[in-house]
């Protein structure tokens, strides 16, 4: 099940890569046809406002599996290994909990639009809920992360090792720590 959801993780990962990508040279195309006073393309900045939200919610899960997210550790430093571990499980109980609501939440909001046929009105109409269907399919990635590491924070904490959960290595090393006093 773990490696499947990580390919699915990188699978949406590589996706939100491509949509960056294409912003990119989009917006490239845009202001270089502007600068020889060309047409541009009057869909570019309403379809890239789109992306960057599509860009957020396809790799959010991926960075956090990849342990490639900033950590404030202000409490957690204070703490010995048990303490840290402790509260690595309550803080990923929360997130999945939280991000699970998030879910929820979205999905009521999408349907919703879908089913009252709401179209966002722009250069091109574009039905809202193709817009917004990918916030709650984020928070579900993001919630089944979390539980991924709540599961190996219980494992880590029941075999008395390390602090940071079962990918306890891979935690240090890719966490950005920020870090109170400077």
């Amino acid at each position: 099940m773990s490696g499947l959801f990580s390919k699915v993780n990188l699978v949406f990962a590589v996706l939100g890569a491509a949509l960056l990508l294409f912003m990119v040279f989009s917006i490239s195309y845009g202001a270089l046809t502007r600068s020889f006073n060309l047409p541009s393309p009057i869909w570019i900045v309403q379809i890239n406002e789109y992306s960057l939200v599509w860009v957020c919610f396809l790799a959010t899960a991926w960075v956090l599996s990849e342990n490639k997210h900033v950590r404030v550790d202000i409490l957690y430093s204070r703490f010995g290994r048990k303490g840290q571990n402790i509260l690595l499980i309550l803080q990923n109980t929360v997130s999945a909990l939280l991000c699970a609501v998030f879910c929820y939440l979205g999905i009521l909001s999408t349907w919703e639009h879908f089913r009252d046929n709401v179209v966002d009105v722009g250069s091109i109409d574009v039905p809202k809920s193709w817009i917004i269907v990918v916030i709650p399919l984020g928070f579900l990635l993001l919630t089944l992360q979390f539980l991924v590491r709540v599961f190996e924070d219980v494992q880590k904490f029941k075999s008395g090792g390390g602090s940071g959960g079962g990918s306890s290595s891979r935690r240090d090393e890719g966490t950005a720590p920020v870090k109170a006093g400077g």
